[in-house]
């Protein structure tokens, strides 16, 4: 009887450690499902991968599987996905894994998810998210596979909570954010709201030491 008991309680232990790492997982990735076929998707969540700043060590279109290539994690990078300092953070790089789920012929989910020891706040994944959106709905979404930071200024963001993020500034529109590429080479959206000021610190990128 007792044997029979202390089993049940690690078979219910059990199921209880795996529910938790499902949920943790899912709390990891972000998802959208799109009136696209599979293929196409796949096409468009490529380009917008690379036209943020990413190299793709693999990518299977038969299996719908993307991922990059590792990126290092610096300040910028710690604050700005993984609200940690970099002293904090017990991994020093990321990549960025990407899952395309056919539905219908016409219909096809996305999944999202950053891969690292550090647990990703998901403006990465929005962000990537959105700009398949974009692209998927026509709109002036940037197709080109390389940024291109030969003119773009150096800047550095102050935001209402202190954190400062140092990037060359590739949108200064009337848009409702800045678009920021990182020194570590990702693509930051910043919210105008969020912004105490930002200042000029180089006029090019050419004056500055390149990566």
């Amino acid at each position: 009887m007792k044997k029979s008991t202390l089993l049940i309680f690690f078979i219910a232990l059990f199921f209880a450690g795996c529910a938790q790492l499902s949920q943790s997982t899912f709390k990891q990735s972000l998802e959208n499902t799109y009136n696209s076929s599979s293929d196409r998707l796949f096409d468009i969540a490529l380009a917008v991968l690379k036209s943020e700043g990413f190299s793709v060590a693999f990518a299977d279109k038969q299996r719908g599987f993307i991922q990059t290539t590792s990126t290092s994690i610096d300040k910028q990078t710690a604050l700005a996905l993984f609200d940690k300092t970099l002293e904090a953070c017990d991994s020093k790089t990321f990549s960025v894994r990407l899952t395309i789920v056919p539905l219908s012929n016409d219909s096809s989910q996305l999944i999202i998810k950053v891969i690292s020891d550090e647990k990703s706040n998901g403006i990465l994944e929005q962000t990537l998210l959105n700009n398949v959106a974009a692209q998927l709905g026509g709109s002036d979404m940037p197709e080109s596979v390389s940024i291109d930071t030969t003119n773009a200024p150096l800047v550095s963001v102050s935001l209402k909570d202190n954190s400062i993020f140092e990037g060359y500034l590739l949108d200064d529109s009337q848009r409702a954010y800045l678009r920021l590429k990182l020194k570590s080479g990702g693509i930051l959206h910043i919210e105008r709201s969020d912004i105490e000021r930002y200042t000029l610190t180089s006029e090019t990128f050419s004056a500055h030491e390149k990566n």
